[in-house]
């Protein structure tokens, strides 16, 4: 019955070996810690893209809030220089008013351009920080030898041969 029970542990060995049951454990042992660090770096690249596209969209929503402030400016200018002329008036009181105009504008103008900057700054922190956060993740080294030696393992129980079996219990915790 000794026999019998080797032969069966033999056959699952083997088995294992075949089916790749021991394999999956060794290939998760090898390689999980990689995949682990792989994930982390591209969720880091990930974030600094979208910090990249964020930086292009406040640049264009600075122009474009720059043009209306413009186009508004340019509108209060010739109102007043409209009703300057409906009401026959003309000289400091319309310059007044446009130079109010451009005093708003370049106030609003400003402002706009205060705003914009701190979001960007903002932003480039963030690609500091997932920059940073893809050079801190280290590649964990991949041991090549493993599912070789589950494999080795394999065919020594399925040998039946207890000294290899020793020999490569020995070189495994030597690895």
């Amino acid at each position: 019955m000794a026999g019998a029970s080797g032969y069966a542990a033999a056959f699952m060995g083997a088995a294992d070996v075949l089916t790749g049951a021991s394999a999956d454990a060794a290939y998760e042992a090898a390689y999980g810690k990689f995949y682990t660090a792989n994930m982390q770096m591209l969720n880091a690249a990930n974030q600094r893209s979208a910090a990249e596209a964020n930086i292009a969209a406040l640049t264009q929503s600075r122009i474009n809030t720059n043009t209306v402030i413009s186009m508004q400016q340019d509108k209060a200018e010739a109102q007043a220089k409209v009703m300057a002329a409906v009401s026959g008036t003309e000289g400091q009181s319309v310059r007044d008013t446009i130079y109010q105009t451009e005093t708003n504008s370049s106030v609003a103008k400003s402002n706009v351009a205060k705003a914009t900057n701190q979001q960007i700054e903002s932003q480039l922190a963030a690609i500091y920080q997932s920059t940073t956060s893809m050079l801190a993740v280290d590649n964990p080294p991949v041991d090549e030898g493993s599912l070789f030696m589950a494999a080795a393992e394999g065919i020594a129980t399925v040998m039946g041969d207890k000294e290899l079996m020793g020999e490569l219990g020995d070189a495994w915790d030597n690895w």
